[in-house]
């Protein structure tokens, strides 16, 4: 439950993310999204036993809501600075990079 309640704020806000990316230089939605992102790993760090399930979903939105404010704004500042060339190499970069880290963090798995 803990991970759906991030996956749907993930879900709502990228739309909005994207737009903000889109107006305003990517600088600052980078800096803002990892701002929101940092506090909310500094509640997470502060929870204990006796923490209740609504206040990690809060903390955990929080984070997610930093996440999807800086991920699309890597992605276009990303996209920007490379030149159109490597552009179609440079969208496939994070599919792979996903795919990796699914590989390492799920060993056991021979769907890689």
């Amino acid at each position: 439950m803990l991970g759906f309640s991030g996956g749907l704020v993930l879900m709502l806000f990228f739309p909005l993310a994207g737009r903000i990316t889109d107006s305003i230089p990517v600088h600052i939605p980078i800096a803002v999204g990892l701002l929101i992102f940092s506090i909310g790993f500094f509640l997470i760090q502060a929870v204990d036993v006796n923490t209740t399930f609504w206040v990690l979903v809060a903390y955990t939105s929080i984070n997610r809501v930093g996440l999807s404010l800086s991920i699309p704004s890597l992605s276009a500042a990303a996209l920007r600075a490379s030149r159109p060339p490597v552009t179609s190499s440079t969208k496939e970069s994070p599919s792979c990079v996903a795919r990796t880290t699914r590989c390492v963090r799920l060993p056991a798995t021979d769907s890689c």
